[in-house]
């Protein structure tokens, strides 16, 4: 098994089905056709998130698919997008703006010590959906690029419909901490992308 390596948020979880889609497509596309934005995105992705050929892992301990966003805070922003009340810190933090500290904190230290490794930058990939069939190629010599060209576009979708429920929320999050933030590569990639 391999091991896929990413920080909260980091797309892990949509590279895992790409690379699996030669056996998980049609579990996936149900998965993504049945997301509903009144559910945390997060939380409903577990149905789908195990998998016997990679195993998904937030840490930097072994080899494997290391997966980073450019910019930390667009890792950090995708992931408070689709997990807007960041449920799994609530027994550490009751404060929202302290959980949203811990999750960029969290992301900076993962992300950092993966790109000092051989490592992806998934903005790439979403940026464009050939690449990220040829990568996924490189990984899976059975992938079928138009199941992951679908997928890819399944995944897009609903992100869009979370950032536009939640984007402006995540923005005053990082306000309250000081933050000077723009959502430009997210939001590129979700809506002005001309290759996709």
């Amino acid at each position: 098994m391999e091991v896929i390596q990413f920080a909260w948020g980091g797309c892990g979880n949509l590279i895992k089905q790409c690379l699996t889609s030669d056996t998980t497509y049609n579990r996936t596309v149900d998965f993504y056709n049945k997301l509903t934005i009144d559910k945390l995105y997060v939380s409903q992705e577990w149905t789908i998130r195990n998998d016997n050929i990679y195993i998904l892992s937030h840490d930097c301990n072994t080899t494997g698919i290391n997966l980073v966003w450019e910019n930390t805070l667009d890792t950090s922003f995708h992931y408070i997008l689709k997990n807007i009340i960041i449920n799994h810190l609530i027994p550490v933090h009751d404060n929202i703006i302290e959980r949203v500290k811990s999750v960029i904190m969290f992301n900076t230290n993962l992300e950092n010590r993966l790109k000092q490794q051989p490592h992806t930058i998934i903005d790439n990939l979403l940026k464009n959906p050939i690449q990220l069939g040829e990568f996924c190629a490189l990984h899976n010599p059975k992938i079928d690029t138009i199941k992951v060209n679908n997928i890819y576009q399944l995944w897009k979708s609903a992100a869009q419909k979370y950032y536009d429920c939640h984007n402006q929320t995540v923005l005053g999050y990082f306000s309250k901490l000081g933050i000077d933030y723009s959502v430009q590569n997210l939001y590129n990639i979700l809506y002005e992308n001309t290759n996709t």
